[in-house]
């Protein structure tokens, strides 16, 4: 039970990433560049003085999207369509939302 309220949480925190990160993901901060966990970062920064906790919290979106797709793909492998140019679709929208998601 506790394993679903965290992943849950996790789920959340991907799909309302814009909302949840303090930091834009890919903000360059020099004077911050390996700065340690405080009140401004709640996990410190990387070498470039980006934010940690930003990073990791858009970077559940793209995987969320990624492994999204691979359902798709499973399911109409197992399950079959009957259009495979429907399933097709399916793929590429599920493929451009985890894409347009990293910019």
């Amino acid at each position: 039970m506790g394993a679903c309220i965290v992943l849950g949480l996790i789920v959340l925190a991907g799909a309302l990433a814009d909302l949840v990160a303090p930091y834009s993901p890919t903000a360059v901060g020099a004077a911050q560049m390996f700065a340690p966990p405080s009140a401004g970062h709640l996990l410190g920064t990387d070498r470039f003085g980006r934010d940690v906790l930003s990073r990791i919290v858009h970077g559940v979106r793209v995987s969320l999207g990624i492994a999204g797709a691979s359902i798709l793909v499973a399911g109409s492998a197992i399950f079959g369509t009957s259009d495979p140019e429907e399933a097709t679709r399916a793929l590429r929208a599920a493929s451009s939302t985890a894409a347009g998601s990293r910019t």
